[in-house]
C-alpha cells in the first residue's frame, strides 16, 4: 500500500502573534513542527513526506533529507491541493498538522487499520466535553445533546484519487478535508484521538505544550 503524508506547516499565525510563525517556535530543545515530523518519520509507514510551508518560511526550516518541500497557498484548502498535485503516486494520503506536537505512532497505525478495513475517508475525533450552544443574531436558540458532537483533530486519511479529484472539481470553500469528502457523497469514519493531541493556536497553548513535554 502506497501511503503518502502531507504535513501542513504553512500557517501565518495571525492569532498567535509575533514575527515568527508558531510552528517554528521552540518547544523544549527543538522547533514545534519537528515533533510531528519526527513522529511521521519514525512511523516508517509513508512512501513520501511532503512538508507544506508558507511564503518566505524556508529559512525557518531545519535541514531534512528525503522530505519534499512545497510552497503552500493562501488557505488550508489551497495548500492541500498544491501538495496533492506535487505527489507523483499514492493510494492513500494522510494529512497532518505541524502544530499538533503530540501526534503518536499509535494514532497513525490506527488510521492504517481503518484503511485495511476498507475505509477511504478517516478522521480523528474526540468526544465534545463542553455543552454546545447554537446562536442566532446574538441569542441562544438551541442547546443540542452533547453526545452527538465530536471535536475533530488530525491526522485525516483519504483515498488519494478521491480527494485529489474532489479538490480539482470543487468551487466551494472548505476548512476541513472531511467536509469535501462528505459533499461528494463519501462516508467518513473516525478513530478516537486524544485530549493530549492538542493544536497550538495561542501563546497559552504553547505554554501548555511545554508543560506537557516536560512532564511526559
Amino acid at each position: 500500500m502506497n501511503i503518502a503524508a502531507i504535513l501542513l506547516c504553512a500557517g501565518t499565525s495571525e492569532r498567535f502573534g509575533g514575527k515568527t510563525p508558531k510552528q517554528f517556535h521552540m518547544l523544549g530543545e527543538k522547533k514545534l513542527y519537528r515533533y510531528c515530523l519526527d513522529t511521521i518519520m519514525d512511523a516508517k509507514t509513508f512512501s513520501s513526506i511532503t512538508l507544506v510551508i508558507g511564503d518566505k518560511q524556508e529559512s525557518y526550516l531545519d535541514h531534512h533529507v528525503g522530505i519534499q518541500i512545497v510552497q503552500g497557498g493562501k488557505t488550508r484548502q489551497e495548500s492541500v491541493r498544491l501538495a496533492l498535485e506535487s505527489i507523483q503516486s499514492a493510494d492513500f494520503i494522510m494529512i497532518l498538522e505541524a502544530v499538533r506536537p503530540f501526534l503518536t505512532k499509535e494514532l497513525i497505525y490506527a488510521h492504517l487499520e481503518k484503511i485495511e478495513q476498507g475505509e477511504i475517508a478517516i478522521n480523528t475525533c474526540i468526544p465534545a466535553t463542553d455543552t454546545i450552544n447554537i446562536q442566532k443574531e446574538g441569542k441562544i436558540i438551541a442547546i443540542p445533546e452533547r453526545k452527538q458532537f465530536l471535536q475533530g483533530q488530525t491526522p485525516q486519511t483519504f483515498s488519494y484519487h478521491k480527494l485529489h479529484a474532489a479538490h480539482k472539481h470543487t468551487s466551494k470553500t472548505y476548512t476541513d478535508d472531511c467536509g469535501i469528502m462528505l459533499d461528494i457523497g463519501e462516508n467518513v469514519s473516525y478513530v478516537l484521538g486524544s485530549s493530549r493531541n492538542i493544536k497550538i493556536t495561542t501563546p497559552f497553548d504553547l505554554q501548555l505544550a511545554t508543560h506537557l513535554a516536560l512532564n511526559s
